[in-house]
C-alpha cells in the first residue's frame, strides 16, 4: 500500500503519520505542498496535522490554495481515498472536500490530552476494523476543533452514514470537549472516500505511550 503524506509549511505531524503507516507495512512518501502531481500508485493521501501556514486567517484556509490541493481534489473526485487529521480535517473542509467547518473551541482553550471516541458508523473503509458503538482512546490536540454544520445538513450526514465518530467518556456517554455539534469528532463525504477527524490516531500506535487504538483505525485502509 502506497501512502502519500502532504506537508505544508507549519505541518508538525507528518513524521508521526509516516511512522504510523510504516509500522502497519505501508510504503510512505512525504509530498511537499508545492508539488502539483501525487506520486504514482498512491493508494491513500493523508493530510497531516499541525498549523499549516501558521493557521493565519482560518485554520486550513491558506493551505486550501496550495498547488498540491488541486491534485488532491482531482484524486478524491476520481474515487481516491483521502484522510485529513486535525489540521488536515480543517484543510479538507476549507477545500469543500468535506462538509461543515471547524471553528474555535467553545472555551477558547487549546486542548491536548487523550479523549475517548465512540464509533458511530463503520460502513466505510476507515473504520471497518471497528464495530459501531466501540469506544477508543485517542489523543486530541487542537484549538479550532469545534465542528459546525447546520441542522438540515446534519440530518443529511446521519441519513447518509457520514458521521463517523463522536466524543464520549469511557462508557460511551457523550462528552464534548470543544463544543462540536452533536459532539462530532469525525465525518466523511457522501461517497465515503474522503475522511476527516480532529483526534490523532497516528499518536495512538503504542500501548506504552497511552493507547494503541489508532492501529485498529488506520488498519481499515489496508483491507481490500
Amino acid at each position: 500500500m502506497n501512502v502519500s503524506i502532504v506537508q505544508f509549511p507549519g505541518t508538525n505531524c507528518e513524521y508521526d503519520t509516516q511512522y504510523a503507516f510504516d509500522k502497519l507495512g505501508a510504503r510512505t512518501h512525504i509530498v511537499w505542498h508545492k508539488q502539483t502531481v501525487l506520486p504514482g500508485g498512491t493508494d491513500l493521501v493523508v493530510i497531516a496535522g499541525g498549523f499549516s501556514y501558521g493557521d493565519y486567517l482560518r485554520s486550513g484556509a491558506i493551505a486550501r490554495f496550495s498547488p498540491v490541493m488541486e491534485a488532491v481534489a482531482s484524486y478524491a473526485k476520481n474515487g481516491g481515498k483521502v484522510l485529513g487529521i486535525c489540521n488536515g480535517f480543517q484543510v479538507l473542509t476549507e477545500a469543500r472536500l468535506l462538509p461543515g467547518a471547524l471553528k474555535r473551541n467553545e472555551h477558547l482553550h487549546f486542548l491536548s490530552r487523550h479523549h475517548h471516541l465512540k464509533v458511530v458508523d463503520n460502513g466505510n473503509t476507515f473504520l471497518r476494523k471497528l464495530e459501531r458503538g466501540d469506544v477508543v482512546n485517542i489523543p486530541i490536540a487542537h484549538h479550532d476543533g469545534n465542528y459546525y454544520i447546520d441542522d438540515a445538513k446534519l440530518a443529511e450526514l446521519y441519513d447518509n452514514g457520514q458521521v463517523l465518530l463522536q466524543y464520549c467518556d469511557a462508557e460511551g456517554n457523550l462528552s464534548n470537549p470543544n463544543g462540536s455539534v452533536d459532539a462530532i469528532a469525525g465525518v466523511c463525504n457522501r461517497e465515503k472516500n474522503v475522511f476527516g477527524l480532529m483526534p490523532h490516531p497516528e499518536r495512538a500506535m503504542e500501548a506504552l505511550l497511552g493507547s494503541d487504538d489508532g492501529v485498529r483505525m488506520l488498519e481499515g485502509f489496508f483491507t481490500s
